[in-house]
């Protein structure tokens, strides 16, 4: 069976979406709980491969995770954010 020509491109998408998340986090552009939200929207929406049915449950784990890991890195363990 031949190898295919191009190689998908959601890894590289999610390793790109890695680093402008990182760089966010160091630039301090955006709070800590907004960037987590948006940037675990986009990398779970990149994995299930943008199908609108699946685009809500998205959103709503990554409300859930960026909110609750601001809560808890800042009252449960007492981390300082950007």
């Amino acid at each position: 069976m031949p190898l295919p020509l191009a190689l998908p491109s959601w890894p590289f998408a999610g390793l790109a979406l890695t680093a402008a998340y990182f760089g966010v986090m160091q630039a301090a552009l955006v709070s800590f709980q907004w960037a987590t939200v948006v940037y675990i929207f986009l990398l779970t929406a990149q994995l299930l491969e943008w199908h609108y049915r699946h685009l809500p449950g998205a959103m709503l784990m990554a409300i859930l995770i960026g909110l609750g890991l601001q809560f808890a890195f800042t009252n449960l363990i007492f981390l300082g954010l950007p």
